[in-house]
């Protein structure tokens, strides 16, 4: 065909169009001949998604979510219309931008952009986190997944609060904070002293609610600063029961599971204190769980 000349849009084409534009921001519409929606396109969902990682500075998780709701709901709009388009609009054919080499070129662009940003998304800024193991029960179940939010301003972390922490193998675990900087720590009959104070512990009955179906005691835990939070105690005078004195490092907070006895944390030699500038996270909110029950908790 002539540049210039129009042909009718079909079912085929909207369709066609769709795929472009998903797998190649604005593809589609440069396809149609409609470069600056393209453009437009491709330009707000880049700078949309930008404004979602740069939202690990540290914000409510709502605030998060609602902003990743309004990328969502975004890129479906121009989805639609640009479907539309493809159906029912005239197609002016034969311009350079609409030729394979630069299509191929656009979907190169986009998956670059996606790979940086996705390598940036990793580092600190992940929002919803799956739990792969019992160590944290009862607070978070197996296959729970839980929002959190975070902050750069590593003054945000308090004792009693559930962190998301990054490992030197660039995993990602979820602990509570027992220990804060300069403090001592010792584990003694189970019960955590902090300053050679302990840690009010209280009896709260058994429960079943475990992913190994056991019965176990559930224990209600006071900080001094009068937060409570319930942990699991599978027995007593476990090999985690009693550790030596250690001094917590400036800088670095002391981590332990909910579950006690089956927890690997900050009691381990391998493990040890964890450095501020690893908590990426607080716990925030359960989003997802097989027990109905627990759906939309706040993780306390």
């Amino acid at each position: 065909m002539e540049q210039g000349e129009q042909q009718a849009g079909s079912w085929q084409t909207a369709f066609g169009v769709l795929l472009m534009n998903f797998f190649s921001l604005g593809a589609g519409y440069f396809f149609l001949g409609r470069w600056k929606r393209g453009l437009l396109f491709a330009g707000s969902t880049i700078i949309t998604w930008c404004g979602v990682a740069a939202l690990r500075i540290g914000v409510p998780y709502w605030v998060y979510l609602g902003w990743a709701l309004f990328l969502v709901v975004h890129i479906i709009g121009f989805l639609l219309d640009s479907c539309i388009k493809g159906r029912n609009g005239k197609i002016t054919t034969g311009r350079p931008y609409q030729k394979a080499p630069f299509l191929i070129f656009c979907f190169a662009v986009n998956l670059g952009a996606g790979f940086l940003l996705d390598q940036d998304m990793t580092e600190g800024s992940k929002v919803l986190f799956s739990i792969p193991s019992a160590s944290m029960e009862p607070t978070a179940m197996v296959g729970d997944y839980i929002v959190s939010s975070g902050s750069f301003n590593q003054g945000w972390v308090r004792r009693g609060d559930v962190v998301v922490f990054r490992r030197p193998d660039k995993t990602y675990w979820i602990k509570r904070v027992i220990g804060l900087p300069n403090e001592t720590f010792q584990m003694k009959a189970g019960v955590p002293h902090i300053n050679g104070k302990p840690l009010l512990q209280t009896p709260r009955g058994i429960t079943s609610k475990t992913s190994a179906g056991k019965n176990v005691p559930l224990l209600e835990e006071t900080t001094p600063e009068g937060m409570r939070y319930e942990i699991m105690m599978s027995e007593k005078n476990g090999p985690l029961d009693n550790t030596a004195l250690i001094t917590i490092p400036a800088g670095h907070v002391f981590v332990l599971g909910d579950n006690r006895q089956n927890s690997l944390d900050s009691r381990f030699a391998g493990i040890g204190s964890i450095s501020l500038a690893n908590v990426v996270r607080k716990a925030e909110l359960i989003v997802w769980s097989a027990d109905w029950s627990r759906l939309g908790q706040w993780v306390q």
